[in-house]
């Protein structure tokens, strides 16, 4: 019985191994490799130097722990970076396997940390208040649009298809109102379609200076709540059926 096992078992890894490539499992790489190929990837398509914060092994399967079959790949890599240009500012780089390829690939929103300026001030533009306000945007995590690259402008960003999640507007110690906000999002919502919403959040002056000092996404909001007063959202399915 035992001579006949071992006579089918080469088979069978062989068959295993066959599957394995046609289903796209390359053998598994380990948290550092995936950090070096991260790196290789982002110094192919940018001209600054970058540093590995983080790689994080997530499941796309049900349960809590990353599973591979010769069928279905159920995890993906999530990473944090910096970049030299930036100091201190993160990003994201995703390692993905894509079906439609058969390849792993990357994606990442290091236009985030290059474009973040230039859309602060074009949304400014487009904002008056009587009141101090501050605006943010919330980038998500789209793939970069056909033909752009680092020295791509927020204009041409735009005009290419970019999208954003959310510009965020934040008001000093006054509640915002309909009356106000939603000319204002409409107009900023209609100039740029493939913005998805628009919050007008109000926050006390503690908040304000706070965010002033470290940005939005530096502060922990379930620890203040006393620091946010009433809000508004506005999203673009609803003004586009108008």
């Amino acid at each position: 019985m035992k001579a006949q096992i071992y006579k089918i078992l080469p088979l069978v890894l062989s068959v295993l191994l066959l599957l394995s490539l046609l289903f796209g499992c390359a053998p598994e790489l380990t948290e550092e490799q995936v950090k070096e190929e991260t790196l290789d990837y982002l110094s192919s398509r940018y001209s600054a130097d970058f540093l590995i914060l983080s790689a994080v092994k997530k499941s796309t399967a049900p349960g809590p722990i990353p599973q591979i079959n010769i069928f279905n790949i159920n995890y993906y890599w999530e990473l944090k970076a910096e970049a030299t240009l930036f100091a201190e500012d993160t990003f994201t780089i995703y390692y993905k396997y894509v079906k439609d390829t058969g390849e792993w690939e990357w994606t990442d929103n290091y236009y985030s940390l290059l474009l973040d300026n230039e859309a602060k001030r074009y949304f400014e533009n487009m904002i008056s208040f009587d009141t101090d306000y501050l605006v943010e945007v919330e980038w998500g995590y789209y793939p970069w649009p056909d033909g752009t690259d680092e020295t791509t402008t927020f204009q041409e960003w735009l005009d290419a298809g970019g999208e954003i999640f959310s510009v965020d507007i934040y008001l000093n110690n006054i509640d915002p109102s309909e009356t106000q906000c939603t000319p204002i999002a409409e107009y900023i919502l209609s100039s740029c379609p493939n913005l998805h919403m628009v919050y007008f959040g109000g926050i006390t002056t503690d908040g304000f200076e706070q965010v002033q000092r470290e940005g939005w996404e530096n502060i922990d909001w379930n620890e203040h709540n006393d620091w946010q007063l009433d809000y508004l959202m506005y999203f673009q399915e609803d003004t586009s059926t108008e």
